[in-house]
């Protein structure tokens, strides 16, 4: 993905990571366009925002929480809930 070069491109890719962020799956080509995404808009508003300290130094850490809770929790969220399907499934089905 080519870096965000300014404000216009920049509110596109927010209108189009607020559409992935409810449906992309970890390990997709939807993921993938998510990190990337959430990534260059990072790198845009570290550049180009007026500077405050307060979120420079949070964001990276919002953005490491995100990325842990993506790769790490909600995969074993997902196959619980499958798990739980299924048991139930078996169970009355």
């Amino acid at each position: 993905m080519k870096p965000i070069a300014n404000e216009k491109e920049w509110e596109e890719a927010l209108k189009e990571l607020d559409i992935l962020f409810d449906t992309a799956q970890p390990e997709t080509q939807e993921g993938d366009r998510l990190l990337e995404l959430c990534e260059a808009i990072e790198r845009y508003e570290m550049y180009n925002s007026p500077l405050n300290l307060k979120e420079h130094i949070l964001g990276p850490i919002y953005l490491a929480a995100f990325l842990f809770l993506y790769y790490v929790i909600a995969p074993y969220v997902y196959i619980k809930d499958k798990v739980k399907n299924y048991l139930n499934k078996k169970r009355y089905g």
